[in-house]
């Protein structure tokens, strides 16, 4: 399921808040301006003018999407990604730190039994440029070209695609892996 990451069938930003500046508006505010193909769903508040479908629950959505990028404090992740997994979405991006919590990991690696492909916590998400994705916090995907850039530190991970972008350096995809709880280094 990790090709979800990459080539996902359909996106969901499940937010506690989209006001301006959090974890939930920037990841909005990167899928709308990619203009990806790829049908998108907001789960959480409501916004003005709205790119978007959006409902208030995960429950409301008829079919679970492909990819989730959940941007709410990460305790409240655990049962979003079970609900998530038996759904069959087949990859999370968790965009908040854990802070290195030992039963908070646990919670959330019991749903990779189920196929489920987990990348975070604390990541930035993924961009590929071919394709238009732009799952990710960062605003604005950096020029198409050939260099991939994967990084656990999500500020390395800004400051490499602000430089790429600065320079009119190409990039194909960037991937910021956070604390890798399952998704690392040797699986991409």
């Amino acid at each position: 399921a990790i090709d979800a990451l990459f080539e996902p069938r359909s996106i969901g930003i499940i937010a506690e808040s989209l006001a301006p500046g959090t974890h939930g508006a920037l990841a909005l505010q990167a899928l709308a301006s990619a203009k990806s193909p790829v049908p998108i769903v907001l789960v959480g508040p409501d916004p003005p003018q709205a790119p978007f479908p959006a409902v208030s629950s995960l429950a409301e959505v008829e079919e679970a999407p492909d990819l989730a990028l959940i941007t709410l404090p990460i305790c409240n992740a655990p049962p979003l990604v079970s609900t998530l997994a038996e759904r069959g979405t087949r990859a999370v991006i968790l965009t908040r730190q854990d802070n290195h919590d030992a039963e908070l990991r646990q919670s959330l690696s019991t749903a990779r039994h189920s196929g489920l492909r987990l990348l975070g916590p604390g990541s930035l998400g993924v961009q590929v440029t071919r394709t238009g994705l732009n799952a990710s916090l960062l605003q604005g995907l950096p020029e198409p070209g050939g260099l991939s850039v994967v990084t656990h530190s999500a500020s390395m991970l800004s400051a490499i695609v602000d430089w790429a972008q600065s320079r009119r350096v190409g990039l194909s995809t960037t991937i910021s892996i956070g604390a890798g709880l399952d998704v690392g280094l040797p699986n991409l």
